[in-house]
This record gives structure tokens, C-alpha cells and sequence, in this order.
């Protein structure tokens, strides 16, 4: 064990959700080979996070370690895809290598004024580190221009609860919140969406 890794938890205060440290030791580390290709595979926790990326295996001392948890080794960010006890002293714990985006989730405004029209604006529910898998894009030609749409799969520890309707900014750029994908007990998935004209 001649690599030294970053265990770490998710940390919420209030609303807004992050990865820290909770723990640093060593361990062995074996890129394996093999590929994220789990779609459909309900076993998988994370099977749209780093589709296709290859599987990583960390060998280490026994502790509770958890898909709840990720993994930081070299700069790089691990989601954990299993962990299996190896003797008696070790576990493995396989990941995959993503790069969490920075969002925030605003939530329409609920009620009405005096004249009983919908208030409109947003409210901010919560911020939260999030793997994006891009699911597909379409181009559209209309007259007199063109539409664009983008869709992506957001990938969330099992804390953050979002909804159909809410508005997702990923890194800066807005998206509609269309499908709810609740997988599991380690995360959910968020189908966003997004339309422009070309």
C-alpha cells in the first residue's frame, strides 16, 4: 500500500451540500481495465456516474467505508461503486473517476398575489456537488432558426432531494429539472433539460 487517499463523507449545512475529508491513509491502488458499462444493471449504484470510465480498485485497511462515501486520490474524485471485504484485515472498494460540477437548485415561488396571478421568481432549496452524464443532444432546423436541446443526467448523493419543475444551474448555465430517478439507497438521478435557439 503505497498510495495515499483521501476518504471522504458528505458534509450539509442547512441547504448546501459538499465533499470532506473525513480520513487520509494509504492504500493500493489498481486501475482494473474495466468499464462503467452497467446500464439497466439496478446493482450498480451509480450507473450513469462516469459511463463507460474505467473501474478503479483500492485495496485497504478495514473500515466503514460506505458507496455513501467517495474517494479523492491524486486530485481525482472517485464515486465508490461497491466495497468488499478482502481477509480479514481489508477491503476493496471499487470506483469510478468523475468530476463533480457545482449546482444549485431553485424552486418556484408557491402562491399568489392580491389579484391571485402566480407570484413568479425562485427560491434557492439547495446546493449540492453533482456527477453530469450527457445523455444525448438534438438540433432541430425550423424556419426561420433552428433549436437546440441538450439533456443530462445529473448523479446526487441520497441526500439531496430535488423535484420535477425545479430549475438546476450546473457551472453556471440553467437547465429544467424533468424526471426524478430515485436509485437505491446510496443516490439519485436527475434528468435536466435544456432548449436554445441556434
Amino acid at each position: 500500500m503505497n498510495e495515499r487517499i483521501e476518504i471522504l463523507a458528505l458534509d450539509q449545512r442547512e441547504q448546501e451540500f459538499s465533499w470532506k475529508r473525513i480520513d487520509r491513509t494509504w492504500a493500493q491502488v489498481e486501475m482494473s481495465g474495466e468499464r462503467n458499462l452497467y446500464e439497466g444493471d439496478n446493482t450498480n449504484p451509480f450507473a450513469s456516474a462516469g459511463a463507460g470510465a474505467e473501474l478503479t480498485r483500492f485495496l485497504l485497511r478495514r473500515r466503514g467505508l460506505t458507496p455513501h462515501h467517495a474517494i479523492r486520490w491524486q486530485g481525482r474524485h472517485y464515486l465508490i461503486t461497491g466495497v468488499a471485504l478482502c481477509g480479514r484485515n481489508h477491503l476493496e472498494a471499487v470506483g469510478v473517476c468523475v468530476q463533480p460540477a457545482a449546482c444549485i437548485a431553485r424552486r418556484p415561488t408557491a402562491g399568489k398575489d392580491s389579484l391571485k396571478r402566480p407570484l413568479g421568481g425562485t427560491e434557492e432549496i439547495a446546493r449540492f456537488p453533482a456527477a453530469v452524464a450527457e445523455e444525448r443532444r438534438e438540433y432541430r432546423p425550423q424556419s426561420p432558426m433552428a433549436r437546440a436541446e441538450a439533456v443530462y443526467t445529473l448523479t446526487t448523493p441520497k441526500a439531496v432531494q430535488l423535484r420535477e419543475g425545479d430549475l438546476v444551474e450546473v457551472d453556471g448555465v440553467d437547465y429544467h429539472l424533468t424526471a426524478v430517478h430515485l436509485r437505491g439507497e446510496y443516490q439519485n438521478e436527475y434528468e435536466i433539460r435544456r432548449e436554445w435557439d441556434l
